[in-house]
């Protein structure tokens, strides 16, 4: 069985291919074949035959793999229509800006042209809605902004996402807020509420963990550090 919230999961599972395994624990999913699947009972559920699977215990050892596929398979989009992974690391703009007079200017995102972006940040990852909601039929996409700064020269930075230290604001993909998408450009462009772009989520810890031995030398240092502060 296999919970699947994709818009395209009868298309993707239920005609025999090649789908990629990533087993529970392992890092890297693995080429597997796809003989056939149909949908399941339950929201969300389909059930898919594995070549490399025909017991019951195969299939209990594979609870809570994930199955993949490659980007180059997605399947034919309409006009209006992006995937979601598309979106990741494309730039923010405000169509509503202010312009050199301080006052706020309504731009139709048909007319809007880069010279006049008001670059508020950047997507640096995609939440599905079902994530939230548990349901893929319930409440909205949202996107995770990691929000542009000035440094000490004035300079506008617009960090990667990487850096725990940088805010992030959350954006429903709302077509009242999300007003256009220009991949050729890299652009999302969106008429946010006031005070959106305000609501920053706290900041992410790190956790590292630093697992092995230490050398001889480094033990000596941490026992003679030791020692000096009994």
């Amino acid at each position: 069985r296999v919970r699947s919230d994709s818009d395209f999961a009868a298309e993707r599972l239920c005609t025999g291919g090649t789908l990629w395994l990533r087993r529970p624990r392992r890092r890297a999913p693995r080429q597997a074949g796809l003989v056939s699947g149909r949908k399941g009972p339950g929201n969300g559920m389909w059930l898919v035959q594995l070549s490399d699977v025909s017991s019951r215990e195969q299939a209990a050892a594979l609870r809570g793999a994930s199955l993949h596929v490659r980007r180059e398979q997605q399947p034919t989009l309409g006009p209006d229509e992006i995937m979601l992974w598309q979106l990741d690391g494309l730039d923010v703009t405000r169509v509503l800006y202010r312009n050199s007079t301080g006052a706020e200017q309504i731009i139709d995102s048909a007319s809007w042209q880069p010279e006049s972006r008001e670059l508020l940040g950047r997507v640096v990852g995609v939440i599905p809605r079902e994530e939230i909601t548990g349901d893929p039929k319930l409440g909205h996409d949202l996107l995770e902004v990691a929000l542009a700064w000035r440094d000490g020269d004035g300079n506008q930075r617009v960090p990667d996402g990487e850096d725990s230290e940088v805010d992030i604001v959350f954006v429903p993909y709302v077509s009242d807020i999300v007003v256009g998408v220009r991949l050729g450009e890299s652009v999302v462009l969106v008429n946010p509420p006031e005070g959106l772009f305000d609501l920053v989520q706290p900041k992410r810890s790190v956790r590292v963990v630093i697992r092995g031995l230490l050398p001889p030398v480094a033990e000596s240092l941490q026992q003679g550090y030791v020692r000096a502060n009994m």
